[in-house]
């Protein structure tokens, strides 16, 4: 297959690759399968599938629902169990994300997993669509406040379970994801200046993870595409250089999961 040849070659330039479960569409599946064994073993097909070391569990709508938390929690508790000794399945938790932080449904995913015993890898929080911008405030900023406040709740959360992080360690388990250039909000324009900025963000706290949405929208519109509905989902509508939000994001980042 197509795809199989691409991993191939991906891999053999030294990169390596994650699958993402769920998003905003579709029917994520802990939120349709309803028996733990089965849930975990159509987990482990795609896992195996592609010889994963690393998940990333991108949580919304009917799938954050309390029901679904728990049984895709216990799913992965019982993965990371099965794990062949010095190989451990990472598991990220994507999850929407305010100015104020986390909402309930994303502090019930967290709670849920670290309940079942799951070894989070992190919560990478989608720093985009915040609606409306405050007097002076920027994509940037308010993405800034976003993370600070997911950390206080991460920190909430952890300490509940009974496994504090202390010394500012918690940041090793955050990611940020931002929406490159236009966004469905029309002020919510992310540019190579705010990638830069939070760059240095990420950077100065020793962030675990740094992402974008998407790779196929990091290049400017050519005429073309400039009369497609917008935002578009194969450039980011700002005047930009090709590859630019994927050199600045990823500045003094390594790895590739």
């Amino acid at each position: 297959m197509q795809l199989d040849a691409k991993i191939r070659n991906f891999r053999a330039e030294g990169n390596d690759i994650a699958v993402s479960f769920g998003g905003q569409a579709g029917q994520e599946l802990a939120a349709g399968c309803q028996d733990i064994g089965a849930l975990a073993d159509a987990y482990q097909s795609v896992i195996a599938r592609y010889a994963l070391d690393v998940v990333d569990l991108d949580v919304e709508g009917q799938a954050a629902g309390s029901g679904a938390a728990r049984l895709r929690a216990q799913a992965f508790a019982k993965l990371q169990a099965e794990r062949p000794p010095g190989r451990p399945l990472r598991v990220w938790l994507t999850l929407p994300v305010t100015r104020d932080g986390l909402d309930s449904a994303g502090k019930n995913s967290v709670e849920a997993m670290l309940t079942a015993g799951v070894d989070l890898a992190g919560v990478n929080i989608m720093t985009m669509n915040f609606g409306q911008l405050r007097n002076g405030e920027s994509i940037l900023s308010a993405s800034e406040l976003a993370a600070e406040a997911t950390y206080r709740d991460l920190e909430q959360l952890y300490s509940t379970a009974g496994m504090p992080k202390e010394g500012g360690k918690m940041w090793r388990n955050i990611g940020l994801t931002p929406m490159i250039g236009e966004n469905d909000t029309e002020a919510n324009v992310f540019t190579p200046q705010d990638a830069a900025g939070m760059n240095s963000f990420a950077r100065d706290r020793n962030l675990g993870r740094i992402s974008f949405w998407s790779l196929t929208r990091d290049a400017t519109c050519n005429a073309g595409v400039e009369d497609e509905q917008r935002p578009s989902s194969s450039c980011s509508g700002i005047d930009q250089d090709a590859g630019d939000f994927a050199r600045i994001l990823s500045n003094g980042f390594t790895g590739s999961s």
